[in-house]
């Protein structure tokens, strides 16, 4: 075993036993200087009108003209690390297949100073959403067709802006208050769907010390509570030996879409842990994603 892959084993395990989440590792798609001349990557663009440091999205655009669907897409980190160039791989190979792709920033929880990420991460996440909208012509964007995507906590965001665009109070003060937040789609890789329990760090990094005892906030900050037959349609990737967001989270999230009768699909990828993300579980999303955002023309 060569000391790069005994390296990784041992950093996976301790993300196993910490609960943080594991990068998008590199290999497991092409770099993002590989596509050349085929796509264009526009870096640092504010999106808030506060403009605080982390408020900065990358945007991942298809060669040509547009105006091009776009899709937006979180990065994991526990809500406590990550930052925007996780998710380039994984918009590269978006914008690769014609998809416009966003990696935006997001507010991290600093829990040595008793700073949860809830609320502003979440407002970052809409205010993201409705910057786009805002501004799709100037970068040759389709405002009506804007989808969500995410790895770990970073799929709870994407998760919790696809369920709650008629919660006025997550919405923030941040800028663009005229535009939605609304999404077309939602790709939920790896994300936890319901925060009710006592989830441990995860939830203690979103929600704050004492979360335990605020059941109504607990509820608010679940995705499967959102759920409903207007829901957008949501595509669920998941890995079958995923030690740190347990397949339980797909599956349960999988039940509540169906009872609710919206569109959905669900795929547990056999041994595969907490990051699923490659170039053969991609294509198909990127080949749904493309079908969800035609339909919202």
């Amino acid at each position: 075993m060569n000391n790069h892959h005994s390296v990784r084993l041992v950093l996976l395990a301790l993300a196993a036993v910490v609960g943080i989440d594991s990068t998008v590792r590199a290999e497991d798609l092409p770099s993002v200087e590989s596509y050349g001349e085929r796509i264009v990557v526009k870096s640092d663009i504010t999106f808030s009108k506060e403009g605080r440091e982390y408020q900065k999205l990358d945007l991942y655009l298809p060669r040509g003209e547009g105006p091009f669907p776009v899709v937006v897409c979180w990065f994991g980190g526990g809500f406590t690390g990550g930052s925007k160039t996780g998710m380039a791989r994984v918009c590269a190979f978006l914008a690769d297949k014609g998809i416009a792709a966003a990696a935006p920033g997001y507010y991290l929880a600093r829990p040595k100073e008793g700073k949860p990420g809830w609320p502003q991460n979440i407002h970052d996440a809409k205010c993201a959403v409705r910057f786009l909208r805002a501004h799709a012509k100037q970068y040759h964007l389709n405002g009506d067709r804007i989808a969500g995507l995410g790895h770990s906590s970073g799929a709870y965001l994407a998760l919790m802006v696809g369920l709650t665009p008629t919660v006025e109070e997550l919405e923030g003060e941040d800028g663009w208050a005229e535009q939605s937040s609304r999404l077309s789609g939602v790709v939920n890789i790896a994300g936890v769907c319901d925060r009710r329990g006592s989830l441990g760090t995860g939830t203690l990094n979103l929600l704050g010390q004492g979360y335990e005892d605020k059941s109504d906030l607990r509820k608010l900050a679940s995705p499967v509570v959102h759920v409903a037959k207007d829901s957008p349609p949501i595509y669920t990737l998941h890995g079958d030996d995923d030690k740190i967001v347990l397949p339980d989270s797909a599956k349960q999230l999988d039940e509540a879409l169906k009872k609710a009768g919206v569109e959905h699909e669900l795929r547990i990828v056999p041994k595969v842990g907490h990051n699923p993300i490659n170039a053969e579980t991609m294509a198909p999303v990127s080949v749904w994603l493309a079908k969800k955002l035609k339909k919202a023309e």
